[in-house]
């Protein structure tokens, strides 16, 4: 087994562990750090697309998201 497979196995096992202890609020913990991941990936192919890309843009995006947190 080669390192990329054996990384890969950890870290589904360790967010598989992680959801698991946490019930239902672990599994919804995990797809909305897996929605925000998306949305933060797809919106900087996005922008790079549009040679738009800006870091204090990116940086407002990300403290908009964090923000849903506690909102």
């Amino acid at each position: 087994m080669d390192a990329e497979t054996l990384e890969r196995y950890t870290s589904v096992s360790a967010i598989t562990i992680f959801a698991a202890l946490h019930g239902w609020l672990g599994w919804l913990i995990v797809l909305y750090c897996i929605s925000m991941g998306t949305d933060w990936l797809t919106g900087t192919i996005l922008a790079i697309k549009n040679k738009e890309w800006s870091s204090s843009r990116a940086r407002e995006g990300l403290w908009h998201k964090c923000g849903t947190v506690f909102s």
